[in-house]
């Protein structure tokens, strides 16, 4: 027979509420983190295509 984890005193709920507590805050600061990390990183990426179409045409401009 399968022994069951038992929750019957006060300290053991604690524990269990701290754990699932710190589960979800470590959760939501990751999902947080990678969004906003990729959100820098488009827009880097978009700055510097940006950037480098700019200097493309002012060199096409200039070569006339």
């Amino acid at each position: 027979m399968p022994s069951r984890l038992r929750v019957d005193g006060l300290r053991t709920r604690l524990v269990l509420v701290f754990i699932t507590i710190v589960v979800i805050i470590a959760g939501a600061t990751a999902g947080v983190v990678s969004f906003m990390a990729r959100s820098w990183i488009y827009s880097n990426a978009q700055d510097v295509a940006t950037a480098q179409f700019r200097d493309e045409l002012r060199d096409a401009d200039g070569a006339r």
